[in-house]
């Protein structure tokens, strides 16, 4: 069975695509390996990564595959991800034969496939969470407190979901796990000593940034609309627990947030062979999913985790009620569960297969290390393909790699930080989305005055365009034809010209 659920991953593998913001953890890694240093930028100690631990992990595949570590590590984050599902199937489902069964269909689900192929940490904090709900479960009291040593420095706000899981151990024991208790807060006072030490401020500098940066309405109506977003979705976005995050199946967002409910409702109202675990996991895939979005943290790996956990369960329940019919009926709702578990598959397939974005991002990265002398700097947005392929120092304009963007943040406002910064720090190159040429408008959504624009054309010149076209990728006319239905935004790379000119 483990076979088969690598096998299927095979194709998601062949087409290379990985996650933005995972190649900011690699850039920490791989100057950790090269300059035994901790940071972004070679020789600046910057907490640019929200996990710790898997920057750590991925700079020890580094030292073994060296440039090729992007499989080694996939493959890790495939084993630890299939693992961690087999823990949590076999607390459903004490049957061995339906326990595979569920791992089966529940590891070939949309969310799934992204958790193994992205490249994030997610992969290793389901692992985590799986191996501390099997401890507590199993009363494995040591190894459980050691997980929860290590939770903090996998991602600060697995909080969520450590909380969770010591009032299952409370309620398990009927007595405070103030052992547990103790590790995790052990676990957050060592990430904070080492974060104060290390780079000189015990918050992550993402999560500075974001704070910063976003600063997300805590108005109860806005966080009532993000909650809805998230879970029900809108006009242009699916709910989490939707199979294909996709604007094409939008219109599918009431009947999925109304069978999810009813199926989960089913799953508590049966007796549980395991005891009363149910409810706890269904905690795990409601209530982080909820704190990000009352927090306004709208990125999807957040909710991967607890995305899983609520489709595992609804999967459970399904074959739960497979197991009340008929012999002959219960097979073939199964080949058909099977079928559309395949479906959806395929589906995620081709939005894998089709997004060129990352071979596009690539591509100006290389085309920036071609150009750029050693001591030359970049500024742009995102901060993920083109800075870890450009090679040379670089501000984001977000500031999750960027103390310095941030603080300009602070002192003129995220809409007026970026030209005193430019005319302060002096980036040799800028590189913007092609709405900056024609209408001054930057990535956050902010704009420049007509005059703002001729100041900083004063000082730059457009030196490269990129466009971005499925023809560049792919050569079959089906491809060219599915990522034509894709959206891609040109980039233009400007110099500054004092710098130009000394070239």
């Amino acid at each position: 069975m483990f076979a088969v659920l690598v096998l299927v991953r095979l194709p998601f593998f062949l087409t290379s695509t990985v996650q933005e913001d995972s190649y900011i953890s690699w850039r920490c890694a791989r100057n950790l390996v090269e300059h035994g240093v901790y940071g972004f930028n070679p020789a600046e100690r910057v907490s640019a990564s929200t996990t710790h631990l898997y920057v750590l992990l991925s700079a020890a595949t580094m030292v073994i595959a060296g440039d090729h570590f992007v499989p080694l590590l996939i493959a890790l984050n495939t084993a630890l991800f299939l693992l961690g599902l087999l823990l949590l199937c076999r607390l459903l489902e004490p049957d061995p034969r339906r326990g595979l069964l569920l791992w089966l269909i529940s590891g070939m689900l949309p969310v799934a496939f992204d958790m193994t192929t992205l490249g994030m940490e997610t992969s290793l904090l389901f692992f985590l969470l799986s191996v501390l709900v099997w401890t507590v479960h199993s009363s494995r009291w040591p190894l459980a407190a050691v997980v929860l040593c290590l939770l903090p420095w996998v991602r600060p706000d697995s909080a969520v979901f450590s909380v969770i899981i010591l009032l299952y151990a409370w309620w398990r024991t009927r007595c405070l796990p103030w052992k547990l208790a103790l590790a995790l807060t052990m676990g957050y006072l060592a990430v904070g000593l080492f974060n104060y030490f290390y780079f000189g401020q015990l918050i992550n500098q993402t999560i500075v940034a974001k704070s910063v940066c976003y600063h997300p309405l805590r108005t109860f109506g806005a966080m009532a609309e993000r909650l809805k977003v998230v879970f029900i979705g809108d006009a242009i976005h699916t709910g989490i627990f939707g199979l294909l995050s996709t604007k094409y199946l939008t219109w599918l967002n009431g009947p999925i947030a109304v069978i999810v409910t009813a199926t989960l409702f089913v799953f508590l109202a049966k007796p549980h062979p395991r005891g009363v675990i149910g409810p706890w996991l269904l905690g795990l895939a409601i209530v982080p999913p909820a704190f990000y979005a009352a927090a306004g943290a709208m990125f999807p790996w957040y909710f991967a985790p607890s995305v899983e956990i609520g489709l595992l369960l609804l999967c459970a329940t399904i074959l739960y009620g497979l197991t009340r019919c008929p012999l002959k009926l219960a097979r073939a709702l199964t080949v058909a569960l099977v079928f559309i578990i395949l479906t959806v598959s395929a589906g995620k397939w081709y939005l894998t297969a089709t997004d060129f974005g990352p071979r596009f991002l690539t591509g100006i990265g290389k085309y920036i290390a071609g150009v750029a002398k050693s001591r030359d700097t970049l500024l742009l947005e995102p901060a993920g393909f083109i800075p870890f392929y450009a090679r040379i120092f670089t501000f984001d304009e977000v500031g999750l790699v960027s103390p310095q963007v941030t603080t300009y943040m602070r002192r003129f406002g995220v809409e007026g930080w970026w030209l005193p910064f430019l005319h302060d720090f002096h980036p040799t190159f800028v590189l913007e989305r092609r709405p900056f040429r024609t209408e001054g408008r930057l990535s956050r959504d902010t704009a420049l005055t007509p005059e703002q624009l001729g100041e900083f054309f004063a000082d730059y010149e457009l030196v490269k365009s990129f466009e971005c076209s499925p023809g560049d990728y792919f050569k079959s006319p089906f491809m060219l034809k599915l990522a034509g239905l894709r959206t891609c935004i040109p980039f233009d790379l400007y110099q500054r010209r004092v710098s130009k000119e000394r070239d």
